[in-house]
Protein backbone atom coordinates (compact mmCIF):
# COMPACT_ATOMS: atom_id res chain seq x y z
CA UNK A 1 0.00 0.00 0.00
CA UNK A 2 1.35 3.43 -0.94
CA UNK A 3 2.39 5.76 1.87
CA UNK A 4 -0.01 8.68 2.29
CA UNK A 5 1.87 11.93 1.77
CA UNK A 6 1.02 15.53 2.60
CA UNK A 7 3.04 18.17 0.72
CA UNK A 8 3.85 21.43 2.51
CA UNK A 9 5.14 24.58 0.75
CA UNK A 10 5.97 27.99 2.20
CA UNK A 11 7.20 31.38 1.06
CA UNK A 12 7.83 34.55 3.02
CA UNK A 13 5.23 37.25 2.46
CA UNK A 14 7.86 39.73 1.29
CA UNK A 15 10.05 37.45 -0.81
CA UNK A 16 8.01 34.96 -2.79
CA UNK A 17 10.33 34.89 -5.76
CA UNK A 18 13.64 36.05 -4.26
CA UNK A 19 15.22 32.62 -3.95
CA UNK A 20 13.51 31.06 -6.98
CA UNK A 21 11.38 28.74 -4.88
CA UNK A 22 7.86 30.06 -5.37
CA UNK A 23 4.92 28.10 -4.05
CA UNK A 24 4.21 26.65 -7.50
CA UNK A 25 7.83 25.60 -7.99
CA UNK A 26 8.09 24.01 -4.54
CA UNK A 27 4.86 22.12 -4.99
CA UNK A 28 5.77 20.94 -8.48
CA UNK A 29 9.14 19.59 -7.32
CA UNK A 30 7.55 17.98 -4.27
CA UNK A 31 4.87 16.24 -6.31
CA UNK A 32 7.49 14.90 -8.69
CA UNK A 33 9.53 13.64 -5.75
CA UNK A 34 6.51 11.91 -4.21
CA UNK A 35 5.72 10.25 -7.51
CA UNK A 36 9.29 8.98 -7.83
CA UNK A 37 9.09 7.46 -4.35
CA UNK A 38 5.70 5.90 -5.01
CA UNK A 39 3.84 7.91 -2.41
CA UNK A 40 0.17 8.84 -2.64
CA UNK A 41 -0.25 12.61 -2.23
CA UNK A 42 -3.46 13.16 -0.29
CA UNK A 43 -3.15 16.92 0.13
CA UNK A 44 -1.01 19.93 -0.79
CA UNK A 45 -0.83 22.69 1.80
CA UNK A 46 0.59 26.19 1.31
CA UNK A 47 1.60 29.08 3.53
CA UNK A 48 2.72 32.64 2.76
CA UNK A 49 4.16 33.52 6.14
CA UNK A 50 7.33 33.99 8.13
CA UNK A 51 9.43 30.90 8.75
CA UNK A 52 10.05 32.15 12.28
CA UNK A 53 6.54 31.39 13.52
CA UNK A 54 4.64 28.14 14.05
CA UNK A 55 1.35 30.03 13.93
CA UNK A 56 0.67 29.47 10.24
CA UNK A 57 -2.70 28.23 8.92
CA UNK A 58 -1.13 25.71 6.55
CA UNK A 59 1.33 24.35 9.09
CA UNK A 60 -1.45 23.96 11.64
CA UNK A 61 -3.31 21.86 9.08
CA UNK A 62 -0.26 19.67 8.51
CA UNK A 63 0.31 19.16 12.24
CA UNK A 64 -3.35 18.28 12.70
CA UNK A 65 -3.08 15.65 9.94
CA UNK A 66 0.03 14.23 11.63
CA UNK A 67 -1.60 14.02 15.06
CA UNK A 68 -4.73 12.40 13.58
CA UNK A 69 -2.61 9.82 11.69
CA UNK A 70 -4.17 10.85 8.39
CA UNK A 71 -0.78 10.75 6.67
CA UNK A 72 2.34 8.60 6.73
CA UNK A 73 4.85 11.18 5.55
CA UNK A 74 5.22 14.96 5.45
CA UNK A 75 7.14 16.15 2.38
CA UNK A 76 8.68 19.63 2.26
CA UNK A 77 10.82 21.15 -0.51
CA UNK A 78 13.63 22.20 1.86
CA UNK A 79 14.29 22.44 5.58
CA UNK A 80 14.08 26.25 5.69
CA UNK A 81 10.66 26.08 4.00
CA UNK A 82 9.41 24.16 7.06
CA UNK A 83 10.94 26.63 9.52
CA UNK A 84 13.88 28.96 9.95
CA UNK A 85 14.11 28.37 13.68
CA UNK A 86 15.98 25.30 14.88
CA UNK A 87 13.84 24.88 18.00
CA UNK A 88 10.74 24.75 15.80
CA UNK A 89 12.37 22.17 13.56
CA UNK A 90 13.01 20.03 16.63
CA UNK A 91 9.38 20.37 17.79
CA UNK A 92 7.96 19.44 14.38
CA UNK A 93 10.38 16.54 13.93
CA UNK A 94 9.47 15.16 17.36
CA UNK A 95 5.74 15.46 16.64
CA UNK A 96 6.20 13.45 13.44
CA UNK A 97 8.34 10.84 15.19
CA UNK A 98 5.81 10.42 18.03
CA UNK A 99 3.04 9.86 15.47
CA UNK A 100 5.12 7.46 13.40
CA UNK A 101 5.06 9.89 10.47
CA UNK A 102 8.10 10.42 8.27
CA UNK A 103 9.49 13.92 7.72
CA UNK A 104 11.15 14.15 4.32
CA UNK A 105 12.64 16.90 2.15
CA UNK A 106 13.07 17.19 -1.61
CA UNK A 107 16.46 18.90 -1.62
CA UNK A 108 17.98 17.38 1.53
CA UNK A 109 18.30 13.96 3.12
CA UNK A 110 18.89 13.26 6.80
CA UNK A 111 19.51 9.73 7.98
CA UNK A 112 17.67 8.49 11.06
CA UNK A 113 20.66 8.55 13.41
CA UNK A 114 22.45 10.81 15.86
CA UNK A 115 24.55 12.14 12.97
CA UNK A 116 21.45 12.80 10.88
CA UNK A 117 19.79 14.64 13.74
CA UNK A 118 22.92 16.72 14.25
CA UNK A 119 23.07 17.64 10.55
CA UNK A 120 19.39 18.56 10.56
CA UNK A 121 19.89 20.80 13.61
CA UNK A 122 23.00 22.37 12.09
CA UNK A 123 21.17 23.09 8.84
CA UNK A 124 18.28 24.65 10.74
CA UNK A 125 20.73 26.79 12.71
CA UNK A 126 22.37 27.97 9.48
CA UNK A 127 18.95 28.93 8.08
CA UNK A 128 18.15 30.86 11.27
CA UNK A 129 21.51 32.63 11.18
CA UNK A 130 21.02 33.62 7.54
CA UNK A 131 17.59 35.06 8.39
CA UNK A 132 19.13 37.15 11.17
CA UNK A 133 21.82 38.42 8.80
CA UNK A 134 19.18 39.42 6.23
CA UNK A 135 17.20 41.25 8.93
CA UNK A 136 20.33 43.06 10.10
CA UNK A 137 21.24 44.17 6.57
CA UNK A 138 17.67 45.34 5.98
CA UNK A 139 17.63 47.42 9.16
CA UNK A 140 21.04 48.88 8.34
CA UNK A 141 19.76 49.90 4.90
CA UNK A 142 16.66 51.54 6.36
CA UNK A 143 18.76 53.46 8.87
CA UNK A 144 21.04 54.71 6.11
CA UNK A 145 18.07 55.91 4.01
CA UNK A 146 16.64 57.71 7.04
CA UNK A 147 19.95 59.43 7.76
CA UNK A 148 20.10 60.64 4.16
CA UNK A 149 16.60 62.11 4.41
CA UNK A 150 14.90 59.43 2.33
CA UNK A 151 11.87 57.26 3.13
CA UNK A 152 13.20 54.24 5.09
CA UNK A 153 10.96 51.81 3.26
CA UNK A 154 8.85 52.29 0.12
CA UNK A 155 5.86 49.99 0.64
CA UNK A 156 3.91 50.99 -2.47
CA UNK A 157 0.90 51.96 -0.36
CA UNK A 158 1.61 55.66 -0.03
CA UNK A 159 0.52 58.06 2.70
CA UNK A 160 -2.51 60.31 2.35
CA UNK A 161 -1.40 63.93 2.25
CA UNK A 162 1.91 63.23 0.55
CA UNK A 163 3.28 62.43 -2.92
CA UNK A 164 6.25 60.11 -3.23
CA UNK A 165 9.17 61.15 -5.44
CA UNK A 166 10.89 57.94 -6.65
CA UNK A 167 13.90 59.92 -7.90
CA UNK A 168 14.81 61.55 -4.59
CA UNK A 169 13.27 58.82 -2.43
CA UNK A 170 11.40 61.43 -0.39
CA UNK A 171 7.80 62.58 0.12
CA UNK A 172 6.44 66.04 -0.51
CA UNK A 173 3.18 67.53 0.76
CA UNK A 174 0.12 67.23 -1.47
CA UNK A 175 -1.66 70.54 -0.82
CA UNK A 176 -5.17 69.31 -1.71
CA UNK A 177 -4.95 66.22 0.45
CA UNK A 178 -3.20 68.11 3.25
CA UNK A 179 -6.22 70.40 3.49
CA UNK A 180 -8.44 67.35 4.00
CA UNK A 181 -6.11 66.02 6.71
CA UNK A 182 -6.31 69.38 8.51
CA UNK A 183 -10.11 69.29 8.33
CA UNK A 184 -10.18 65.78 9.77
CA UNK A 185 -7.91 66.82 12.63
CA UNK A 186 -9.99 69.92 13.41
CA UNK A 187 -13.30 68.02 13.31
CA UNK A 188 -11.95 65.27 15.56
CA UNK A 189 -10.59 67.78 18.10
CA UNK A 190 -14.02 69.45 18.08
CA UNK A 191 -15.64 66.18 19.15
CA UNK A 192 -16.46 64.56 15.82
CA UNK A 193 -16.39 60.77 15.63
CA UNK A 194 -14.24 58.87 13.11
CA UNK A 195 -17.36 57.35 11.55
CA UNK A 196 -19.13 60.71 11.34
CA UNK A 197 -16.14 62.38 9.73
CA UNK A 198 -15.83 59.54 7.22
CA UNK A 199 -19.53 59.86 6.31
CA UNK A 200 -19.15 63.60 5.74
CA UNK A 201 -16.11 63.21 3.51
CA UNK A 202 -17.74 60.42 1.54
CA UNK A 203 -20.83 62.57 0.98
CA UNK A 204 -18.59 65.30 -0.43
CA UNK A 205 -16.94 62.86 -2.81
CA UNK A 206 -13.53 62.91 -1.09
CA UNK A 207 -11.72 59.76 -2.16
CA UNK A 208 -9.66 57.51 0.07
CA UNK A 209 -6.02 56.89 -0.81
CA UNK A 210 -6.76 53.41 -2.21
CA UNK A 211 -9.11 54.95 -4.79
CA UNK A 212 -6.75 57.70 -5.94
CA UNK A 213 -3.65 56.00 -7.36
CA UNK A 214 -1.16 57.98 -9.39
CA UNK A 215 2.04 59.63 -8.27
CA UNK A 216 1.05 59.58 -4.62
CA UNK A 217 1.58 55.80 -4.52
CA UNK A 218 4.93 54.06 -4.47
CA UNK A 219 6.24 55.37 -1.18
Amino acid sequence: MSRRCIVYSRVSTDAQERDGTSLDTQEERSLACAQERGWLVVECVRDAASGFSLERPGLKRVRSAVRASRVDVVLVYALDRLSRKQTHIAILAEECADAGVGLEFVTESFEDSATGQFLRTATAFAAELEREKIAERTMRGKAQRARSGKVPQATGRGIYGYDYDPVSGTRRINAEQAAVVQRIFARFCAGGSCHGIAVELRAEGVQALSAIGGSNLGG
